[in-house]
């Protein structure tokens, strides 16, 4: 794997990774602020229920009941209000039609009291799904600007890489002349200040090795030079051996050979 592949794979899982982390915590915080939220909410309403219903209730007004608990459905939230009065006949029903699968269902139960008089009960219910519904719009929101941030960020850190890469890759086919035995290969010293200092050092390398091969093959001239000496010193000597070896040989008069003999004129 190249370089310039490991450094844009590195990044980009870095990157998705944060996002991820981001997008969870994110999602996490802003259902739990939607929460908060929506119980403050359910404790305000009950409270008001009580104070809404408790007249009307106690007079036996159900239309004023029906009109008042349905103003309660303005709350997208508000799913479903039952009311059951204690001595009496009056139950009320409201839903709303709702098919959504998401979130889960809050029930509360309010006691509907007037003085000492406990007249009836409430029970109210609530759904987290528009705000399991608004969760995902931010999350696919988020999914879909992380995907935009990381195809922008990966061709900013290719461009970055294949800057950097670039002149490593010239480097690698120098080297790779070079240790095939081709120093003329053209070494680039431009770039980034490392760049240039690696370029030139790659230079120095190349003219060291360079000396190295032209002092070498000039020493080798030197002991071939030797070496032919030798062989015709050698040579010589066997021709003056086989000279006398002969001479000695094929001579019929006999011979003496002295040693430190001095001849005196």
């Amino acid at each position: 794997m190249r370089i310039r592949t490991r450094i844009i794979g590195a990044a980009l899982i870095v990157v998705a990774i944060v996002n991820i982390v981001y997008m969870l915590y994110f999602v996490d915080k802003s259902r739990s602020d939607a929460l908060a939220r929506l119980q403050t909410h359910i404790q305000e309403t009950k409270g008001l229920l009580k104070v809404v219903t408790a007249g009307p209730l106690y007079d036996g007004d159900i239309e004023q009941l029906n009109v008042d608990l349905d103003s309660f459905f303005v709350n997208p939230d508000f799913v479903e209000v039952n009311l059951k009065e204690y001595h009496g006949d009056i139950a009320i029903s409201r839903k709303r039609t709702f098919t959504s699968s998401l979130g889960e269902l809050i029930k509360e139960k309010v006691i509907i009291t007037r003085g000492i008089d406990d007249l009836g009960e409430i029970t109210v219910t609530y759904t987290t799904a528009n705000i399991e519904k608004a969760l995902a719009q931010s999350r696919n929101q988020l999914i879909f600007f992380s995907l935009i941030l990381m195809l922008g960020l990966s061709a900013v850190i290719f461009l970055v890489a294949t800057g950097l890469t670039r002149p490593i890759d010239r480097f690698t086919e120098a080297a790779r002349a070079m240790a095939n035995g081709k120093l003329d290969q053209a070494i680039e010293t431009r770039g980034a200040r490392e760049l240039r200092i690696l370029g030139q050092s790659f230079i120095r390398m190349r003219d060291a090795i360079q000396e190295k091969i032209a002092d070498l093959a000039e020493k080798n001239k030197q002991l071939n030079e030797e070496v032919q000496e030798r062989i015709r010193v050698q040579q010589a000597l066997r021709e003056s051996e086989e000279k006398y070896r002969s001479f000695f040989e094929q001579s019929v008069s006999p011979m003496l050979l002295a040693k430190g003999v001095q001849f005196i004129d």
